[in-house]
């Protein structure tokens, strides 16, 4: 969300607007299922959404003074608590805006849905220590093989990519039938396996996070985890 303020008439003028609760419920730096890659393009998506999704707060009014500003935020703050309803209905239609226009992102989530149940705490926590130790070597590597790693055409490479195939072997399945449904359905113009990998890859990596963070909301608390 952000905070607008404005000066007028010798008062200050508060609002929240651009609320933006999809694609990721979760901080960024943590939806890769990991603190090493510090991806943020995702998030681009959210600067297309149309204004009717997204909650906007009323202006609130005060003076201009440490104590009215003091006030200011506290109706600021009241205003937001008293709308929780609003932002979790707002997340429902921005997201399904969102399926709208990246069917494979939407082709992954209901994928999920449907097997997440399959995994036991171990399997997830599993995953979680591979693909951070994946980030380790990734990292490492020279921004030229960063860019274009083996079995997955460029320009749609990345750190998705890089993961293809040394997952656990429950989930390189789910990755090869998610991207084969992507394919399937031609999600995107003349699409091909390779970039249908990518798609569920970088899909995956995203969605994945964001539900077990729901489940285990300490889930990346790495030293209780594996240190």
């Amino acid at each position: 969300m952000r905070v607008e303020r404005g000066f007028w008439e010798d008062q200050i003028h508060l609002r929240i607007n651009d609320v933006f609760v999809s694609y990721l419920q979760y901080d960024w730096e943590t939806a890769m299922c990991t603190y090493k890659v510090l991806n943020n393009s995702r998030y681009g998506r959210l600067s297309s959404i149309s204004k009717q999704y997204v909650v906007c707060s009323p202006w609130f009014v005060s003076e201009n003074t440490r104590d009215g500003l003091d006030d200011a935020l506290h109706q600021l703050g009241a205003w937001y608590l008293e709308h929780l309803a609003e932002f979790h209905l707002s997340y429902e239609k921005q997201q399904m805006w969102l399926d709208k226009q990246w069917g494979s992102d939407k082709i992954t989530r209901l994928y999920l849905d449907d097997h997440l149940s399959e995994l036991t705490q171990d399997d997830i926590f599993e995953l979680y220590r591979t693909v951070d130790r994946l980030a380790t070597e990734y990292q490492a590597l020279a921004p030229e093989d960063q860019n274009n790693p083996l079995e997955i055409r460029p320009p749609f490479g990345g750190f998705g990519a890089f993961c293809y195939g040394k997952l656990p072997p429950a989930i390189n399945r789910w990755i090869e039938e998610i991207s084969e449904s992507i394919f399937s359905k031609q999600v995107v113009k003349d699409i091909d396996r390779s970039y249908a990998r990518s798609f569920a890859l970088t899909a995956f990596l995203y969605l994945f996070h964001d539900s077990q963070k729901a489940a285990y909301p300490a889930i990346l608390k790495r030293v209780e985890l594996w240190k």
